[in-house]
C-alpha cells in the first residue's frame, strides 16, 4: 500500500510503497481515495512540534 513519508522535518513528503502486518482480530484495513492534512500536520512537516518521533507515516 502507499503511504506519505517524511523522513526529517522541513522535507517534502514522499509518497513510497510500504507494507503492513496483516489486521488483527478486531482490526480492519480501510482503502482511502483521498487524505487531508491538518494544521497539526504541518507543524511536523515544519518541525515545530519538539515531541515528534521521525520516521513518520501519520497524515489523516
Amino acid at each position: 500500500m502507499k503511504a506519505a513519508v517524511l523522513y526529517e522535518p522541513n522535507s517534502p513528503l514522499r509518497v513510497e510503497e510500504v507494507t503492513l502486518d496483516e489486521p488483527q482480530d478486531q482490526e480492519v484495513v480501510v482503502k482511502l481515495v483521498a487524505i487531508g492534512v491538518c494544521h497539526t500536520d504541518l507543524h511536523v512537516i515544519k518541525g515545530v512540534d519538539p515531541l515528534v518521533c521521525w520516521l513518520r507515516l501519520n497524515l489523516h
